[in-house]
């Protein structure tokens, strides 16, 4: 008997190592419907679906800290076709 296969689905999910963070803004000005920046400057993440992930990936290349990175994440039942 074979093992019950794993049909969950996975999707690219950004997010930021806020301690590596350097606070130069450059994500939160350049894609401001995905990246934020709270009152210190250290960038965060407010709405990960907010743009493309090519556009995401832009700001990803520009960031001076390097501190944002994709992780897979199971999409959710009531998300999966």
């Amino acid at each position: 008997m074979n093992p019950p296969q794993n049909s969950l689905k996975l999707q690219p999910l950004v997010w930021i190592d806020q301690e590596s963070c350097v606070q130069c803004g450059n994500c939160s000005n350049s894609l401001p419907q995905v990246f934020g920046a709270d009152d210190d400057g250290t960038a965060f993440v407010h709405r990960p679906s907010g743009a493309s992930p090519e556009l995401i990936q832009q700001a990803m290349d520009q960031c001076s800290g390097s501190c944002i990175h994709w992780q897979q994440t199971p999409l959710s039942d009531a998300n999966q076709p």
